[in-house]
């Protein structure tokens, strides 16, 4: 196997700036660069998936979230 079979290709795309900082904004959210988030969004859309991935550190924060939200509702009490 060559290392040209791995390589991926550059493809540019033009986006509206309002996409793009979208999904620049989901991107930083998740952890991704813009391009990892438009590539996984892109497969996620081709497998027939609604695009919402739940990774490890996506959960992770999850978890966080909650967690902070149920201090506040004790807290609140």
């Amino acid at each position: 196997m060559s290392k040209d079979d791995n390589r991926i290709n550059p493809y540019p795309i033009r986006l509206p700036q309002s996409l793009r900082e979208r999904l620049e904004a989901v991107a930083k959210a998740n952890g991704r660069s813009l391009n990892a988030e438009m590539l996984l969004r892109l497969e996620a859309s081709l497998d027939g998936q609604d695009g919402f991935v739940v990774n490890d550190d996506l959960e992770a924060r999850m978890r966080e979230i909650a967690k902070e939200e149920a201090q506040k509702i004790i807290r609140d009490k």
